[in-house]
């Protein structure tokens, strides 16, 4: 064995993707069917065998979600998921891109869609790209959409850490409308079934949401293969059968 060839199979086995291991932090509520339970939900499922895949050690911690975007901001976790993309989030994280800086949405690893709810009876409104009759908006703490809403002249009740506390406070009227996820909200009317018949979905979605993992732009400098190789083992897992399967089994 050459001198050469020793040396860069030392380096092939003490590469990043081979010895690093990750902490990842996500929203510590359930938010089915990406996250819920122990360690059930989609988004789990895709982590897992993707580090299985990439032979890697993965710890996991479950955290509210703007303390989670502080530790992956500051360097405490590698990572999170599943994080929409943000301009804001952007300058201390990477994620997949195309060439033109815009996300790469086959390397999502999931994708929601907002759902606006109102109180039935109530004359609040979204339609064609505006909100009418609406005092008061709530969204959960951290969430990407916030800055956005905030343009559009809409005032935001985010102290909400769970799609339930957001539909309590529209059952009471302290908030005209919830914007959220369709799979958080499909999982809380199924455990308050009472909502049912007092809340509604409004027939426009708010937007389609694109889910990715995120990671921390000083981790990525130094681990430049294994982050890519991250994102595409996500897309290759996503459109696996295993995975079509699972989604089949949460009715998503």
């Amino acid at each position: 064995m050459t001198k050469g060839l020793a040396v860069g199979l030392f380096s092939l086995l003490a590469s990043p993707l081979l010895a690093a291991s990750l902490t990842l932090c996500h929203e510590d509520v359930d938010a089915y069917p990406w996250i819920f339970g122990e360690k059930d939900g989609l988004d789990r499922y895709v982590m897992q065998t993707v580090a299985k895949r990439l032979g890697l050690a993965v710890k996991y911690r479950p955290l509210p979600w703007k303390r989670c975007q502080f530790e992956v901001k500051n360097g405490m976790s590698q990572g999170m998921f599943s994080a929409a993309f943000s301009a804001e989030r952007s300058v201390y994280a990477d994620y997949p891109l195309q060439p033109d800086g815009q996300p790469n949405r086959a390397m999502r690893m999931a994708q929601d869609r907002y759902l606006v709810y109102r109180h039935m009876g109530s004359n609040a409104d979204w339609r064609d790209g505006e909100f009418r009759h609406v005092r008061l908006a709530g969204i959960q703490a951290g969430y990407s959409i916030g800055p956005e809403l905030r343009t559009m002249g809409l005032t935001l009740d985010e102290r909400s850490s769970s799609t339930d506390d957001l539909f309590r406070k529209l059952d009471s009227g302290a908030i005209d409308v919830a914007i959220v996820l369709q799979g958080q909200a499909a999982h809380a009317l199924q455990q308050f079934p009472q909502w049912t018949s007092r809340l509604e979905a409004l027939p426009e979605p708010y937007r389609e949401n694109d889910m990715y993992l995120a990671l921390n732009k000083t981790f990525c400098r130094q681990n430049k293969d294994l982050c890519p190789r991250l994102w595409q083992e996500i897309r290759a897992v996503r459109e696996s059968p295993e995975y079509r399967q699972l989604q089949q089994k949460y009715g998503f």
